[in-house]
């Protein structure tokens, strides 16, 4: 009987470690797609004279990718906080596999959008006349492709494979820890490994979990403030950036339009994007 219990745990063991293993290649495979959509994003739309040749310059095209640009970012720095927050465990639970493959599914879907509308923008528009950027837009458009494409088979492979375990943590969901448990288990993780300034951080992260959990002002508590407050000052600077790149308009009471405008729009795809992955990606705890 001691025996069969032995092989048993055994057996478990290696199921949870190769369960991690298929967990940690889907978020490696996940952030080089993100990285190659970030070089796809900075090259076309940040570099002014590739901007200007680029089909997918104006809009609706250039709206997919603003929003993309926007979601993406945030939801690869939270899938990372948790992949690396729970590494040093010897195993991750069901809930954080879910966690962290639903936080990749939504990265790929998002990179999906913007290449599928880049293609079609190619498709309809095409480049200008005389482009001289052509092939190096077309360049980078085609790894963006082919990192999300391999991604993609990686997703889907360790899905089907994890299938039980994903529908285990689906069930225990209600406990899952959200953004702010994530970051303040990094910090104090992380601070075992920092000596001196171990302490510190370790306290940082006790500061992070009071507030969260007793303060007044909590995001738990006013989390949509927080959603307007961060996605108003994302659309300012993004105005700003591209004021300092391709100059202001004449009259500061157009800037001043195209500021409000700009905020306006980002902070309503920030409202529906909070009210759709709130709960699905376990963003903010309800307090």
């Amino acid at each position: 009987m001691d025996h069969r219990s032995c092989d048993t745990r055994v057996v478990r063991r290696r199921d949870r470690e190769r369960a991690t293993v298929l967990v940690l290649d889907v978020a490696n495979v996940t952030f080089i797609a993100f990285l190659c959509f970030e070089l796809l994003t900075f090259v076309s739309l940040h570099l002014d004279g590739l901007r200007r040749q680029a089909p997918w310059g104006p809009d609706p095209y250039d709206a997919v990718a603003s929003l993309a640009m926007l979601l993406v970012p945030i939801v690869a720095a939270l899938t990372w906080i948790r992949t690396v927050r729970w590494r040093s465990e010897p195993a991750y639970s069901p809930t954080v596999l879910l966690q962290i493959m639903r936080g990749c599914g939504v990265i790929l879907v998002a990179i999906a959008a913007t290449v599928i509308t880049y293609v079609a923008a190619i498709m309809i528009r095409g480049f200008p006349p005389h482009a001289s950027g052509e092939a190096l837009l077309l360049a980078v458009l085609t790894i963006a492709a082919a990192s999300l494409v391999a991604s993609s088979i990686v997703f889907a492979r360790s899905s089907f494979r994890l299938r039980s375990r994903l529908r285990a943590g689906a069930e225990r969901w209600h406990d899952a820890p959200d953004t702010f448990d994530d970051v303040a288990g990094l910090l104090a993780s992380a601070s075992a490994r920092l000596g001196a300034l171990g302490a510190r951080i370790r306290r940082l992260g006790e500061q992070l979990d009071n507030f969260v959990t007793k303060s007044r002002l909590s995001p738990r508590r006013h989390p949509w403030w927080y959603v307007v407050s961060i996605t108003a000052a994302a659309g300012v600077g993004e105005v700003l950036t591209d004021y300092v790149h391709e100059g202001a308009p004449h009259t500061i009471k157009v800037a001043l339009r195209v500021i409000a405008a700009f905020s306006l729009i980002t902070m309503t795809s920030g409202l529906i994007g909070f009210a759709v992955l709130r709960r699905y990606l376990q963003l903010v705890k309800r307090s």
